[in-house]
């Protein structure tokens, strides 16, 4: 016989930590019957992984690179003053650590994730080990205060001449102005713009769009990915007429803040891009690098709830179905799916240097990835979907 029970509970729960912050808790272990067990073991960690695998001729390369940002480990019981045998009844074991200073936000992906968690094992001679584990999601604080372009605003032109049938058109020319370049999750991005379309084609739709590009490093290489985690956009404009963008709402959707501080073998940046479509291969675009993070300049005002949905697609205008580009949302997490539904805003402890802050919320991640089969190490790979929480700002 086995336990009946063996679970490790965080509690109070917090959906986000910070550095320095407790996070406490207890193992809760039940036995109708003595369970033959050497000792039981919990391990509190935070460590960082990439791998990704590609064809090279016949056979596959992987590349992978580790780091860990903290450990902690305790014997919560010890079966050698009791023949080796849990006693009957329920048991709870109490836990109390402290996050250490400077490490990296959480984040999840198929090829990379930073991931902090607690896990118990019990040493059971003869049977295989019964475990059980919680994992937390941690917010490395980025202050937009602390990084001297967040303030500057975004002024651009671009003009390109389109190519077709081995004919160069007439150019299409677009104008984009951002307030500034720092924003918080919950904040709009106002997009004012312009595009003036004296190509030979119609535009099929315009669009403005955060673009999260990530960076996965390793001792051999390097991958780059870039995903879409929020986008507006406008319908087809005619050959000769000019579309105007006048404070249109770009939502900043919940996601880790630019840079992912502190972590050595992932790198995380944003791009707002305005852009027009003429087809799959004929674009005009302005890119331009914006800064995410996790604590608002002073003096700005967040936005209020709306109704458009975070990291999905959105119509910044009305258009007729029938001329609506199509797109896949991002995935978002079912009620329940990972945990229960955001709090109060008073069960998120900012540090106390930012209490005078609007207080902040949280959501799920829009982008989280969760398949890790090149990971099968520490049995990590047994928790699939975790979708990281990062605070966010909302007034009700």
């Amino acid at each position: 016989m086995g336990f009946d029970e063996f679970t490790v509970v965080i509690e109070p729960h917090q959906p986000v930590y910070f550095s320095e912050q407790v996070v406490q808790g207890y193992v809760k272990i039940t036995a109708e019957e003595p369970v033959s067990c050497r000792a039981i073991y919990l391990t509190a960690k935070g460590t960082g992984k990439v791998s990704w695998s590609e064809k090279r001729g016949k056979s596959r390369v992987t590349y992978s690179a580790y780091e860990e940002y903290f450990r902690e480990s305790h014997t919560i019981w010890s079966g050698a003053d009791m023949d080796e045998e849990f006693p009957v009844g329920e048991h709870k074991f109490p836990f109390a650590f402290q996050i250490p200073k400077d490490i990296p936000s959480s984040f999840e992906t198929y090829i990379g994730r930073v991931r902090y968690q607690v896990k118990a094992v019990a040493d059971r001679p003869w049977h295989f080990d019964d475990s059980s584990k919680a994992i937390f999601s941690v917010n490395h604080l980025l202050d937009l205060s602390s990084d001297s372009i967040a303030r500057l605003p975004i002024n651009s032109e671009r003009e390109k001449s389109i190519r077709c049938c081995c004919c160069w058109w007439g150019p299409i020319s677009l104008t984009l102005g951002v307030e500034r370049r720092g924003y918080v999750a919950g904040e709009n991005i106002l997009i004012n713009g312009e595009i003036v379309n004296n190509s030979g084609s119609t535009i099929k739709y315009t669009e403005a769009k955060i673009v999260q590009n990530i960076r996965y490093i390793t001792s051999s290489k390097t991958k780059t990915t870039s995903l879409t985690v929020q986008r507006v956009y406008r319908p087809q404009i005619e050959t000769g007429s000019t579309d105007e963008w006048s404070g249109v709402s770009l939502p900043v959707p919940a996601v880790t803040a630019s840079h992912l501080m502190h972590c050595n073998i992932i790198e995380v940046d944003y791009d707002l891009i305005f852009e027009a479509k003429l087809g799959t291969c004929r674009t005009a675009k302005i890119a331009e690098n914006i800064i995410i993070g996790s604590v608002p300049l002073p003096g700005t005002i967040v936005a209020p709830d709306t109704s458009v949905e975070s990291g999905g697609t959105v119509l910044a205008s009305t258009m007729s179905q029938e001329n609506s580009p199509r797109f896949v949302r991002s995935r978002q997490p079912a009620q329940g799916e990972h945990g229960d539904n955001p709090p109060s805003y008073s069960r998120i402890v900012m540090p106390e240097q930012y209490a005078n802050i609007p207080p902040p919320s949280y959501e799920s991640c829009v982008s989280s990835g969760g398949q890790w089969s090149t990971f099968d190490d520490d049995s990590d790979n047994e928790e699939v979907g975790f979708a990281p929480h990062y605070i966010t700002y909302r007034r009700n």
